[in-house]
């Protein structure tokens, strides 16, 4: 007759993904209140066919270079349910019909031993613009994304983004992000008649 496993051990095996986990589902990341690396991101709109009613703004970070800091992977799964990365929305300021602002920090999280495996320093992964024709939440909206180098290189760079874009009716509600892109990408997808684009320039300063 077999030798029925311990309790301890057929708990593990049917709840492999919650009690036994080594995952911390909810670490509770903190912000840094002390910020010092900041960055001041000017957007500029040139050539839209109208002007637009919203305009947002988030910062995405994620734990790095190192993820030591962190639980091991779930050992049934192989997981990590853990999250490795924080999101904060941001307020944009209106400068005119056609210029916003915001701030972002670059040291924007709290470097903190969360898991009791040492401490967690963070990187921006990247940051986003929405820019929205209208109010309407299910409505289109323009996807301006900011990689590290972007933010850092304190250089403008410029997105390119479809005209007809701007008022054309919605297919279906999920498909309200229209990503722009930079000048070479929008030719190889669009065709040379840059007159069928308008341009998002960004600027990002000490």
């Amino acid at each position: 007759m077999k030798t029925p496993l311990p309790l301890t051990l057929a708990g593990c095996f049917l709840f492999a993904l919650t009690a036994c986990s080594n995952a911390v589902l909810d670490p509770k990341y903190e912000r840094n209140t002390n910020p010092r690396q900041k960055r001041v991101v000017t957007a500029t709109i040139d050539g839209a066919p109208g002007s637009f009613a919203e305009a947002t703004a988030s910062v995405q970070y994620i734990i790095g270079p190192e993820r030591t800091c962190m639980p091991s992977a779930e050992p049934f799964s192989g997981t990590f349910p853990t999250p490795e990365r924080f999101s904060i929305s941001i307020p944009m300021r209106k400068l005119s019909d056609t210029t916003y602002e915001f701030d972002i920090y670059l040291d924007g999280m709290l470097a903190k031993d969360y898991f009791g495996k040492g401490v967690c320093t963070w990187v921006v992964e990247l940051a986003s613009i929405y820019l929205q024709p209208t109010r309407d939440e299910n409505g289109r909206e323009f996807l301006i994304s900011l990689q590290p180098p972007e933010l850092a290189s304190r250089k403008r760079t410029v997105f390119y983004a479809r005209r007809d874009a701007y008022s054309a009716p919605l297919i279906h509600a999920t498909h309200n992000v229209e990503y722009t892109t930079s000048k070479e990408n929008f030719i190889t997808r669009y065709g040379t008649d840059l007159s069928k684009a308008f341009t998002i320039t960004v600027d990002a300063k000490e």
